[in-house]
């Protein structure tokens, strides 16, 4: 059985060969908004359901979304551990720290597009730390893919603008890797960090007056 659903599957029937009066809980943590990820919601269920788990009937699950609130992660967090859940499934990578941060012995399974050792979220691929494990779909190893092609429609020697994040957790192994894709590409790159609308908005400023081929 693949590792991530004997995780999740143990966990939740922990509760029942104990004979605990209520039903497993499993807290769910997201760093958006609900209306943008209804299929992953969809896809969460039909996983449960695989393992055998059916919210209301054996489950409990307890959706919350940070609406893009970076804070709001730790305090759903240290909510969930107040409360006692079964397991924590940590969405994305922002949501992993946090919830890390909060506890080492309730379960935590993630799902990240990121490298998980690179960012931190675990030690090793094949034994992951303590408490955490989970799947990775490593689509931040696009970006320097995305490079290389601005890089491709943008001939030349003008610098090539990157936007960031600095309050995502896999943010610094990024940059790391922009930097090198432009190393290869023999480009200047430039790395701009915002999150609000206003540091947008100043980031294509700053890229228009460094004269950026593109962003």
């Amino acid at each position: 059985m693949n590792r991530r659903r004997f995780l999740l599957s143990s966990a939740l029937a922990a509760p029942f060969s104990a004979r605990a009066q209520s039903l497993p809980l499993v807290g769910w943590m997201h760093i958006g908004l609900a209306s943008a990820n209804v299929r992953n919601i969809e896809g969460f269920q039909a996983g449960l359901a695989d393992a055998g788990f059916v919210a209301g009937r054996n489950v409990r699950v307890d959706y919350r979304w940070a609406d893009n609130r970076y804070e709001a992660l730790d305090e759903m967090a240290a909510e969930f551990v107040a409360r006692k859940v079964t397991v924590i499934a940590a969405i994305g990578s922002s949501a992993v720290m946090p919830a890390r941060r909060a506890t080492s012995t309730i379960p935590i399974v993630f799902t990240s597009a990121e490298d998980p050792v690179e960012a931190g979220l675990v030690t090793r691929f094949n034994r992951p730390s303590e408490n955490v494990t989970g799947i990775t779909y490593f689509s931040g190893l696009m970006g320097p893919k995305l490079l290389e092609l601005t890089s491709e429609i943008i001939p030349g020697s003008t610098p090539l603008a990157v936007l960031v994040n600095p309050r995502a957790a896999p943010t610094a192994a990024e940059v790391r890797q922009f930097h090198a894709a432009g190393e290869a590409l023999r480009r200047r790159v430039l790395v701009l960090a915002a999150v609000t609308e206003d540091e947008i908005e100043t980031a294509f400023r700053l890229a228009s007056g460094e004269g950026a081929g593109a962003m």
